[in-house]
This record gives structure tokens, sequence and C-alpha cells, in this order.
């Protein structure tokens, strides 16, 4: 995860997916570093 690289869909792409390989608190570190990033504009595009 850094910063500025990814889009918000992706961010939530990437969480579904590890979800769905039972990887949920993996998915949700990326789905909370998703919410902070857009709450610092920190997302691309």
């Amino acid at each position: 995860l850094r910063p500025g690289r990814s889009t918000g869909a992706e961010l939530e792409g990437w969480a579904a997916l590890l979800d769905g390989r039972g990887a949920r608190r993996t998915a949700a570190f990326v789905r909370e570093a998703a919410t902070a990033y857009a709450e610092r504009g920190l997302l691309r595009g």
C-alpha cells in the first residue's frame, strides 16, 4: 500500500479478493487504509 498509487475501487477490489481467499484481517486492513487515504486525499484519480 502506497498513498497515491491506487484508486479506491482498486483497493476495494484487492480487499474483496483477500476476503474471498479467507484473509479477512488483511482485507480489513486494506479497507481501513482506503478510508484513511480517501479522508486525506491520497487516492489516485
